[in-house]
């Protein structure tokens, strides 16, 4: 696809650039060529991109186990347009500090109270590429109602 844009955009542009007769072809054909080498590289670029998602997705499926780890770091940010709270929690793994992201609606901010740094969590990880660890958001959504539940009682 990056081929058909950089092959019809920059063919045509370079064409141009090569009979310009005056300034208005100069700047059509570099026009026609920028965008047919900007389309190339952005394809390019994404489909790097995607297979890189999908390759850390499939290692994650196939090696990655729950674990618990402790919460080292919380940082809190309230997004008053979609309505949700994003906390980036970060856990230490084998002296690396990992951080993911988990996100809450603002209806639920009360139990975010029970949030806190030393708090046990369940994470997904793979030993391979601990970048790529991912909170089990379901369980400690969870966990916090269990806790706000009993604190309530």
């Amino acid at each position: 696809m990056g081929l058909v844009f950089l092959i019809g955009f920059g063919g045509v542009g370079l064409l141009i650039l090569l009979n310009a007769d005056n300034t208005l072809d100069i700047i059509g054909g570099g026009l026609f060529l920028a965008s047919g080498i900007f389309a190339f590289s952005l394809i390019f670029y994404l489909n790097i991109s995607s297979m890189q998602y999908y390759y850390k997705s499939s290692l994650m499926k196939k090696y990655a186990s729950y674990k618990i780890f402790h919460i080292t770091d919380i940082t809190k940010e309230i997004d008053e347009e979609s309505q949700v709270i994003r906390c980036f929690i970060s856990i230490n793994y084998n002296g690396l500090t990992i951080s993911d992201l988990f996100e809450i609606s603002i209806e639920k901010e009360h139990l975010l109270i029970n949030l806190k740094a030393g708090m046990p969590i369940d994470v997904r990880i793979a030993e391979q590429l601990p970048s790529a660890m991912r909170i089990a958001n379901r369980k400690l959504l969870k966990r916090l109602e269990s806790i706000y539940s009993v604190r309530e009682e």
